[in-house]
């Protein structure tokens, strides 16, 4: 993480766009929609969004026919493939 950055922030963003993605997912929005609104959400923090996508990861790796879990991190991978573009 850089200097300066908190972390209690990063992990707020990071649960803002978990939640979101989530809802996302469930209204059945397609990846680069999805990205392009959670990019707005505060989704151009890497680490944040990083973050967002482990935890939807692990959702999906508790429950494996939670498909709004498994989507949302799709979602955040394509939005962090696009920052690191």
């Amino acid at each position: 993480m850089s200097a300066g950055v908190d972390p209690e922030d990063v992990s707020a963003t990071a649960q803002r766009l978990a939640r979101a993605a989530m809802s996302l997912a469930r209204a059945g929005s397609d990846p680069t929609g999805a990205a392009t609104v959670l990019m707005g959400l505060g989704g151009s923090d890497k680490e944040a969004v990083r973050l967002a996508r482990a935890r939807c990861l692990a959702a999906s790796d508790q429950d494996p026919g939670d498909w709004a879990a498994r989507n949302a991190g799709e979602f955040l991978d394509t939005l962090l493939r696009r920052l690191e573009s």
